[in-house]
């Protein structure tokens, strides 16, 4: 017999269920929305050559990715930075010919083949990531507002 008003014991049952996916719905939800992300660029500058002799501050050294342009059209990447003398500038780099194809390994070129000089460097763009972060967590707790009261 059937009272009016009572839930039979499936009904419950799924009413149960509802709540409990809505709540772990909701949960990750919100884990996926406070989730942390950062947003990054990559820097790049041009190293003036005749700083180092102006300021008389030969070696110079520079520890971040620099990329070198020669004269001949070549072109030499130092992934872990350069050392910049009088005559020459080291480190361990890779060149590649006019096209961009690999030509081998250079430990060492001389500074008067070098036309400029190039600094790169990934930085952290705080407001980017701020406003994103801050974006996803409002859209988090926006749906899981829409899923609970869908569950309801």
């Amino acid at each position: 017999m059937r009272v009016p008003g009572r839930l039979s014991d499936f009904a419950r049952t799924l009413q149960l269920r509802r709540r409990s996916v809505a709540a772990i719905s909701v949960v990750l939800l919100m884990g996926a929305g406070a989730s942390c992300m950062s947003t990054t660029a990559l820097k790049h500058e041009a190293i003036a050559m005749d700083d180092a002799v102006a300021l008389d501050v030969s070696p110079r050294v520079i520890p971040s990715s620099v990329k070198a342009h020669l004269a001949d059209g070549s072109t030499v990447l130092f992934p872990e930075g350069v050392t910049i003398e009088e005559a020459r500038v080291t480190g361990n780099g890779d060149r590649y010919d006019i096209r961009l194809s690999p030509v081998g390994s250079v430990s060492e070129i001389a500074r008067d083949s070098v036309v400029a000089l190039e600094r790169f460097a990934t930085v952290i763009d705080g407001d980017k990531t701020i406003a994103y972060n801050a974006l996803s967590t409002l859209f988090g707790l926006a749906a899981g507002a829409v899923v609970l009261l869908m569950a309801r």
